[in-house]
């Protein structure tokens, strides 16, 4: 996965979910499913072990996206949200950059505008 930044939308796997996203059409899961619900039931088939990079990067796209549009509670994106920075890929990714706390910080923002 490319990445340029640690935010929501700073990477490929983010931004080829948006525009399948505002395409109308998920790579997941064909039919009347919604790009949202696709990421969370990619990401929760991992209920066990590490969460991998790019289902991980969709979700956090996801939750970033809810936030902003409704800014209401949304339990399964923090619970999932906690989930990504306790043991993901993507822990893997930034702990070794100078970025890797300002990530922490970006994902527990984003779950506190999710509550």
């Amino acid at each position: 996965m490319k990445v340029w930044g640690y935010r929501a939308f700073e990477n490929d796997a983010a931004v080829k979910w948006l525009a399948m996203f505002f395409l109308g059409r998920s790579p997941v899961a064909r039919g009347n499913r919604q790009p949202i619900e696709d990421a969370f039931e990619v990401f929760g088939e991992w209920e066990r072990g590490s969460p991998q990079e790019y289902p991980s990067a969709e979700v956090v796209a996801a939750c970033e996206y809810l936030a902003a549009l409704y800014g209401r509670p949304l339990a399964r994106g923090v619970k999932y949200l906690d989930r990504i920075a306790l043991k993901s890929e993507l822990v893997n990714r930034w702990r070794p950059t100078p970025h890797y706390a300002a990530w922490q910080a970006y994902l527990v923002d984003l779950a506190q505008r999710l509550k």
